[in-house]
């Protein structure tokens, strides 16, 4: 379904969703570069489980899985979630704009000896819309913490690929302890790449399509650490995707990020509320 096509029968301004909720990331490429640095980190987290995950288990709460069902796992990371939906699942698609997570993932899936899971190398955001169409539709629909769904039109993509279960989880009203000095220090507004944003946008505009979102939280944190060298890239690429950042700006970074560093290491600690929007297509007007 084309949700622009119809946007008399939904009462939604779909030009207006976009203009409202637009698009955060400035610098793809330092985007692209940020989630590949960040995969061998992924890799070393422990595999979710069904009975212990929050997320896996507010699937299986919401969804009774059955023969031919499709999952979509936009922003899919090193791949572990897919390859728990193909445990029940007949397919599980996994999306990523990191080479190196999708590397990581397809490790992943030949480890588990799942052939029933596709991963692809994609830019969900900006890929062309004969990629995106090509994937199909999908019974299961989840972005999970990922900034790839972070704007109204890559919203949109998530809802055209979608027939009944999404998910959309963020971490919201979050803070980390060196990533938001920086930000400040260039003057990246808090207020720039918010998850925040994303959930009153997405409830406002299921909620006119005829849908009863239904909400989820808990809290979260932990901590990172990188070598000081390896710091002064990953944030440097990380404000990228904010904004422009000069020479003058890049020593603020510096000498922020030498100040922080404790026997060679900067470390950070970051603290939010997961939240968690679930919605049934099948309720849409």
């Amino acid at each position: 379904m084309d949700y622009r096509a119809k946007e008399a029968g939904h009462g939604v301004d779909w030009d207006a969703f976009r203009k409202k909720w637009s698009r955060a990331i400035v610098n793809s490429e330092a985007n692209v570069t940020v989630w590949n640095e960040m995969a061998a980190s992924f890799q070393k987290h422990a595999a979710p489980e069904w009975d212990s995950d929050p997320f896996l288990r507010e699937v299986a709460r919401r969804v009774h899985f059955e023969k031919g069902m499709r999952t979509l796992d936009i922003g899919c990371g090193t791949g572990m979630y897919s390859i728990r939906m193909a445990e029940r699942a007949e397919e599980a698609v996994g999306v990523d704009v990191s080479a190196n997570m999708i590397a990581f993932a397809e490790a992943n899936r030949q480890e588990a000896g799942r052939d029933h899971v596709k991963f692809l190398c994609m830019d969900w955001p900006n890929a062309g819309e004969e990629e995106i169409e090509n994937l199909g539709t999908f019974d299961v629909v989840f972005a999970k913490m990922t900034p790839a769904v972070s704007d109204g039109e890559s919203f949109i993509r998530l809802l055209r690929a979608a027939k009944k279960h999404c998910f959309f989880v963020k971490p919201t009203r979050r803070t980390d302890s060196v990533l938001d000095r920086l930000k400040a220090a260039v003057g990246a507004r808090s207020g720039e790449n918010s998850f925040d944003q994303s959930i009153p946008s997405v409830f406002e505009v299921l909620w006119q399509m005829g849908m009863r979102p239904e909400f989820s939280y808990r809290e979260d944190c932990w901590e990172s650490e990188r070598p000081l060298d390896e710091a002064k890239r990953w944030y440097g690429n990380k404000l990228l995707t904010y904004r422009p950042i000069g020479a003058e700006e890049t020593a603020v970074i510096s000498r922020i990020l030498e100040e922080a560093a404790i026997d060679g290491m900067v470390r950070e600690k970051t603290h939010t509320t997961v939240t968690t929007l679930y919605w049934n297509m099948e309720e849409a007007d």
